[in-house]
């Protein structure tokens, strides 16, 4: 595997650049849309993708209806398996300002990464290590979403 960082660039999904996802494990993510040929590159080496070849643990295809096309998803743990924390990844504005907001989806986005591969007695594993984000174009994250913006009026 290559240790280098590589980029790539492509529409923002459930962002958790700055503060992690808690919803499994606490991980930093990203899922990054990107054009058929960069997802057939991603794809080519190994790494599966969203409404592609990404399977769960079922073996069910892993898809979203969330947004046309394939991405990948490309995440850092908060704490390595030791317990010790990982570097959290930076986030940037277009114009190469540090910042601490919420990505929303929908953003374009420029994705540093690094490729990672290990093998031990339960296989071979693989994947894209987080490093930083710069926002091309921000979609502002409004918040809430899902049926309890129903109870959020006067309304009965």
């Amino acid at each position: 595997m290559d240790s280098n960082i590589k980029t790539v660039e492509g529409i923002a999904y459930w962002a958790n650049i700055t503060v992690p996802s808690t919803t499994f494990e606490p991980t930093y993510q990203v899922e990054v849309v990107v054009d058929d040929a960069v997802a057939d590159a991603f794809e080519a080496d190994g790494f599966p993708t969203i409404n592609g070849t990404s399977k769960r643990q079922d073996g069910s295809l892993k898809t979203s209806d969330h947004y046309e096309g394939r991405a990948v998803m490309i995440k850092r743990r908060v704490s390595r398996k030791d317990g010790t924390p990982n570097v959290k990844p930076k986030l940037y504005d277009s114009n190469g300002e540090q910042v601490d907001l919420t990505v929303g989806n929908g953003s374009r986005v420029l994705v540093k990464y690094r490729e990672w591969e290990v093998e031990n007695q339960f296989g071979r594993f693989q994947g894209l290590d987080l490093v930083k984000v710069k926002i091309i174009d921000l979609v502002e994250y409004t918040g809430g979403g899902g049926d309890n913006d129903d109870f959020n009026d006067d309304e009965f």
